[in-house]
């Protein structure tokens, strides 16, 4: 698989984990801290979901993956 650059999140969390869900081809960056470093900043309860054919991001409601 190649790897590319896509657009950043808006809130651009270090630390934060990902899933790359096939059947919705969208990626979910979970949690994080409000901080390029993953060991600074606030912790976020933040889900942000990538669109990978629109190529958007998306804050998700709490919960609600």
């Amino acid at each position: 698989a190649r790897i590319r650059t896509r657009r950043p999140s808006a809130q651009g969390p270090g630390g934060a984990g990902a899933a790359w869900v096939p059947s919705k081809n969208t990626i979910y960056a979970i949690g994080g801290r409000d901080s390029t470093t993953p060991t600074s900043g606030t912790p976020l309860s933040a889900v942000e979901a990538y669109d990978v054919t629109a190529g958007t991001w998306a804050v998700m409601a709490p919960g609600r993956p």
